[in-house]
């Protein structure tokens, strides 16, 4: 099973592209709304509170929503939940390293276009969310201040021994190439990086084939892991 978690104000929705590729391969996707998206209560602002608590409960709340999402794919016979990856992409890319970091059922993880470091991202990313602080008045110092309980490379390094596929673009004005840095020199191995000269939308298209071959191998992998363990 594939865990997918959507980009700023995208939605649930975002997975059907993923699941069009992994469906017909045996595989599930599952996806569901972050805090403030899709049909989640106030998704109508499409706003990132400027209160810098509530933006790193938002974050608590989405990881933990998250985790839910995979006690009730435990309770489907027709999933096979002993076996899943997460996919996610730029802001849940940035949600999902710590996600995959605090929840042991994960089996690895591809971030596309995701980095950490806010201080990076606040004083270098044309993110909408950052220039939305910027505009509210927000300092580095505030934002590094509220935000660690949620910065990622605080938790990259507990992905380990899970595999971690990484796909960043050098041209990337979003999530920019120190910020995607900063979060691979934070994991262990095993790990990938792969860069692309390309903007933010650019790498995740070009990325797309090889994010896929990494999921059929690692799904490969753990299906062999199984059935050796059926087999003892």
């Amino acid at each position: 099973m594939i865990l997918f978690l959507h980009g700023y104000k995208g939605n649930k929705e975002n997975a059907t592209t993923l699941a069009r590729f992994m469906c017909p391969q045996g595989v599930a996707v599952m996806a569901i709304d972050a805090m403030l998206h899709g049909e989640r209560e106030g998704a109508d602002t499409a706003v990132v509170p400027a209160d810098l608590e509530q933006v790193g409960q938002n974050i608590i709340a989405t990881i933990i929503d998250n985790r839910r999402a995979l006690d009730y794919a435990a309770t489907r016979d027709d999933i096979e939940s002993d076996r899943i990856l997460l996919v996610g992409v730029s802001m849940g890319g940035i949600f999902g390293s710590i996600l995959t970091a605090v929840e042991p059922r994960i089996d690895g993880a591809a971030l596309l276009v995701a980095g950490g470091r806010w201080d990076i991202l606040f004083q270098h990313s044309q993110y909408e969310v950052i220039e939305q602080w910027h505009d509210t008045g927000v300092k580095v110092q505030m934002l590094k201040q509220h935000l660690a309980a949620v910065e990622p490379v605080n938790f990259a390094a507990h992905i380990t021994p899970r595999p971690l596929f990484m796909a960043n673009g050098r041209q990337d004005r979003i999530i920019v190439p120190p910020s995607a840095q900063a979060l691979y020199s934070a994991a262990r191995q095993p790990k990938e990086i792969h860069w692309y000269d390309a903007g933010h939308i650019g790498t995740v298209i070009q990325a797309a084939p090889e994010m896929q071959t990494w999921i059929s191998h690692q799904l490969s992998m753990l299906s062999q892991e199984v059935a050796l363990q059926e087999a003892q």
